[in-house]
């Protein structure tokens, strides 16, 4: 599966949280994400820490937004959900396999697996958006 594809419960969430409500928009995420996961455990594929996070997070904060009716504003809740991919993004590199590197090993040959060019600049954007996302994170609030 392509990295794109695994950023597909976040692209539904954005749209939808402009075009309808943020509820609409984690709910039909995390329905993505669910939907993903299943794809993937049919296939027999191997899952990815951006696919569990996306429906982890997701999920959690739409059973959150079900039982608790918080009255989301589109900054906060998009605070929330950058939130929640920034810390799979570091957990990720906690643990010592970047979201990205997981989708490159998929397209990169082997042999070119400790290059530069390889799956070390997969495992450097990771670095660089988790980065970036915790640097934006004052201007959001």
């Amino acid at each position: 599966m392509s990295v794109v594809l695994g950023f597909a419960p976040f692209i539904v969430f954005f749209v939808l949280m402009r075009l309808a409500t943020p509820v609409a928009g984690l709910a039909a995420a995390f329905i993505v994400s669910a939907i993903l996961m299943a794809r993937i455990w049919r296939r027999g594929d191997r899952v990815k820490i951006l696919e569990i996070g996306s429906l982890i997070l997701f999920g959690a904060l739409t059973l959150f937004t079900l039982v608790t009716s918080p009255d989301w504003s589109i900054g906060g809740v998009r605070l929330v959900v950058d939130g929640g991919l920034t810390l799979i993004s570091l957990l990720s590199q906690a643990l010592g396999r970047p979201f990205t590197l997981q989708y490159a090993k998929e397209k990169v040959p082997k042999q070119y697996w400790d290059s530069l060019g390889g799956l070390a600049g997969a495992a450097g954007f990771t670095r660089w958006y988790g980065d970036r996302v915790r640097r934006s994170i004052p201007v959001t609030i």
